[in-house]
């Protein structure tokens, strides 16, 4: 259905596109006159009819992504894509150069930069913990300049023409303190709780970045918090126009009312600081909704780290795994759902169908989408390579554009594999027997009968790109065909033959297992179910394991008729 370009329970509880402009047509006057004769008036309308009937004919149906409905003739590009790397900006080793040549060495076409905005702890001693205090901050976006970071994006971008470079950031907009220097437990929360946005393309969308330590312009969210002071620093200058005691009192009250003002002052970015103990979701929600109106997106990055608990110098640091705040937060795009780290959230019955339950049910307006994120630092790190970890998206066009707009869709799935050696899920669709309405990955889907289950994956190397296919290229349908495996005959369980590898796939509706296959790549596999529930929406999914890993994002299913 499409091809590539490169190669437990549940717990309780678009761009616009851009049309050229056509020009306007001048009419020429009539040189003669007179009403037209009865033989021109048969003749026109013939030509008319004529000219009706092979426009019908010949204009072929266009799909509408995250839309369902008659299969479309378009076919979809494959995009591979990494997300989530560092670079000098903040505390990676190369530069956003040096990662696009690497992306274009390996036919990664889509290159994510998420750098650091804000990289700081600080720790102050009251009353005045902004005044008192000791900072450390490493290499950021923010500790630099926004506008030199979008510019070497968009430098980088006119020397690697093939590659589509998309600025983000990895965020951390909050944590907390607990201990005592003294009693050597001061201890800083939730600090590697993070957040990729991505997207953001002006300076200025960084400037004003709801996280901790971060300051800008005047932000009014603050001003209730500093109003008494600034009224305790009017009412000492009256007192200091008195004369004795009084006059001692009201330079005492200004010194504290100003010390006070200039601790909370109202030039920072989030209304949070690490003094006041765990906030819960809210700081975290505060920048899902501003990234969400700058036209950006986010994603929960490695939300079941085993990594966040640790001594770092002389205070500890303690991030333990977050999935819980996939189901506490609301309107972000998606999460990371393969990484270099064990992951349960995506298994059967887990978080991921809790929030895709939700929003079948219509609690949870936006479904998370699932994405592949590299944490790539340096070449080696951990033992891993750039391009082991990638993101894959399914596109018309190769343009920044329709690339964020498959992540706002769900157009995409995640691998992993060492690379070059990447699994490729060549189809993953639902339609109905006759294959008239079919759905793929982030459509939904009206049926009226059993859905019927595609899926077909493949171990081909990546492809090696054109150099005519450069970012903005339409995609051609042909060229998104690939030879279709045959489909598997092999008994689960039986040895793959040598050299061959062997997978496991698994497919979920609505966060149960309902079949598995088993057998060596290439493999296909079609499975009806038997549900069918009038007027229930419900999803399915897909999971692949043996030669690396495929998560695919779901496929939505509104049955018609009425409820019983």
């Amino acid at each position: 259905m499409f091809g590539d370009a490169a190669t437990g329970r549940i717990p309780s509880v678009s761009p616009p596109t851009a049309f050229p402009t056509a020009p306007k047509r001048t009419r020429s006057r009539r040189t003669t006159a007179g009403p037209p004769t009865g033989r021109s008036r048969t003749l026109s309308l013939s030509l008319l009819i004529f000219f009706m009937l092979s426009f019908l004919i010949s204009s072929p149906s266009a799909g509408t992504a995250g839309s369902a409905g008659a299969a479309s003739a378009t076919r979809y590009e494959q995009l591979a894509g990494v997300l989530d790397t560092r670079t000098q900006f903040s505390d990676g080793i190369y530069s956003i150069d040096g990662l696009a040549k690497m992306a274009e060495e390996r036919s990664v076409q889509v290159l994510f930069i998420n750098d650091h905005d804000k990289l700081a702890l600080s720790y102050g001693l009251p009353p005045f913990p902004n005044l008192i205090n000791k900072t450390v901050e490493l290499n950021s976006i923010l500790k630099g300049k926004p506008v030199d970071y979008l510019q070497a994006v968009s430098q980088a971008q006119e020397r690697y023409k093939h590659i589509i470079i998309i600025p983000g950031s990895e965020s951390a907009p909050f944590y907390y303190w607990t201990g005592n220097p003294f009693r050597k437990n001061l201890t800083a929360h939730d600090h590697e709780r993070r957040i990729l946005t991505v997207g953001l393309a002006k300076a200025d969308d960084y400037r004003r970045l709801p996280v901790i330590h971060n300051t800008g312009p005047f932000n009014m969210d603050l001003l209730p918090g500093v109003a008494p002071f600034i009224i305790a620093l009017f009412l000492a200058a009256v007192m200091i126009l008195w004369r004795g005691w009084m006059r001692i009192a009201g330079i005492a009250l200004a010194v504290v009312a100003l010390l006070y003002i200039v601790d909370n002052h109202p030039f920072r970015a989030t209304v949070f600081d690490p003094f006041h103990g765990d906030q819960g979701a809210r700081p975290y929600q505060r920048l899902i909704d501003y990234v969400s109106s700058r036209d950006g997106l986010t994603f929960w990055n490695y939300p079941e780290t085993r990594s966040g608990v640790r001594r770092l110098g002389p205070i500890h640091v303690s991030t333990k795994p977050y999935p819980e705040m996939l189901l506490a937060t609301q309107g972000y795009t998606g999460f990371s759902a393969l990484y270099g780290d064990n992951i349960t959230i995506t298994e059967p019955g887990n978080i991921w169908d809790a929030a895709l339950t939700e929003h079948c049910r219509g609690y949870r307006h936006r479904p998370p989408w699932g994405v592949g994120t590299a944490d790539y630092h340096k070449e080696g790190e951990s033992g891993e390579k750039f391009g082991n970890y990638q993101t894959v998206f399914l596109v018309r066009e190769k343009t920044g554009a329709a690339v964020l707009q498959a992540m706002r869709n769900g157009r995409m799935y995640a691998r992993q594999g060492n690379f070059p050696k990447l699994p490729r899920l060549d189809e993953f669709t639902v339609s109905d027997a006759a294959g008239e309405q079919r759905g793929e990955m982030g459509d939904t889907i009206k049926m009226g009968g059993n859905p019927h289950i595609h899926i077909r994956i493949s171990a081909a190397p990546p492809a090696t790109p054109e150099p005519s296919a450069r970012p903005g290229t339409p995609v051609p349908p042909e060229s998104s065909t690939s030879p279709a495996p045959q489909e598997s005959s092999i008994p689960p369980g039986t040895p793959s033959p040598q050299g061959t590898p062997a997978v496991k796939v698994r497919l979920i509706r609505n966060g149960s297992l309902i079949a598995e296959a088993n057998g060596p790549l290439p493999l296909t596999f079609n499975y009806e179910d038997k549900y069918y529930q009038p007027g229930e929406n419900i999803y399915y999914r897909m999971d692949m394991e043996g030669m690396g890993k495929i998560v695919a994002n779901p496929i939505f299913v509104a049955f018609t008729g009425a409820k019983p």
